[in-house]
């Protein structure tokens, strides 16, 4: 009866479980300062198993303030991204990326 679904006690929403955390502009600045060589977004969302789209917002702002640009692209790999002399500068003083 429709009374007595009203009448139910209503238990907690579930919960999504608990993923990895999603990265931010900082955590992509030191992954890629830390890649020998240019740094690929597809591998890194595969090894840190996030979303490859999750890295599109971090990666983006790092564009912009000129921390990062395009390398080359790599069959298998997609595009590359190498620290500009703006990154390194940054990455070895996080103080800059505020």
């Amino acid at each position: 009866r429709l009374g007595d679904v009203a009448a139910a006690p209503r238990s907690a929403a579930p919960q999504p479980p608990a993923g990895p955390t999603l990265p931010t502009a900082q955590a992509l600045l030191a992954a890629i300062a830390a890649a020998e060589g240019p740094w690929f977004p597809a591998r890194h969302a595969s090894e840190a198993g996030v979303p490859r789209e999750s890295l599109d917002g971090p990666l983006a702002e790092l564009r912009l303030a000129e921390f990062v640009r395009v390398a080359e692209w790599v069959k298998g790999l997609g595009q590359g991204y190498v620290l500009t002399p703006r990154g390194r500068d940054a990455a070895k003083d996080p103080a800059e990326l505020e």
